[in-house]
């Protein structure tokens, strides 16, 4: 199975396919609401879409701080989970932030999957808080000091 991992923007040829990962991903699986999930605010961030094939099968976005990315929406479609797709996703997303020269990245993890984000080196900050009704933890990695 090879998979492309593509920097993009949300008008580009995989808007669709991000689009239907994320939605089959909060909306189907864990019950978001479609206006929460799709928040009018894709066009304003970078994304990063997992291809394999020509359909995408994972994605994730950021919108860029004064020294950080706060990366969110990460979402690997349902029949390949486990495969390291999602880790594959955050490695690049963490190199082009080092490589850009950004402090830390920060994003808000539903705490069922905490333990992945902690495999990377991110640290749980603050308490727990709802998001879109699923518990979340602020987490930050340093990429610099």
């Amino acid at each position: 199975m090879t998979i492309q991992y593509i920097f993009t923007d949300f008008k580009g040829p995989y808007r669709e396919g991000m689009t239907a990962v994320r939605l089959k991903a909060f909306v189907e699986e864990q019950g978001v609401s479609f206006a929460e999930e799709m928040d009018g605010r894709d066009d304003e961030a970078r994304h990063l879409a997992a291809v394999r094939d020509g359909l995408v099968v994972g994605t994730l976005r950021w919108f860029t701080g004064d020294d950080y990315l706060n990366v969110g929406r990460v979402a690997v479609d349902a029949s390949l989970r486990g495969q390291g797709i999602g880790m594959a996703m955050m490695q690049k997303v963490i190199k082009y932030a080092r490589e850009s020269g950004v402090a830390k990245i920060k994003l808000d993890s539903q705490t069922q999957v905490a333990d992945f984000y902690a495999k990377l080196g991110f640290i749980e900050e603050g308490d727990i808080f709802l998001d879109a009704g699923i518990d979340h933890i602020r987490m930050t990695l340093i990429l610099s000091a």
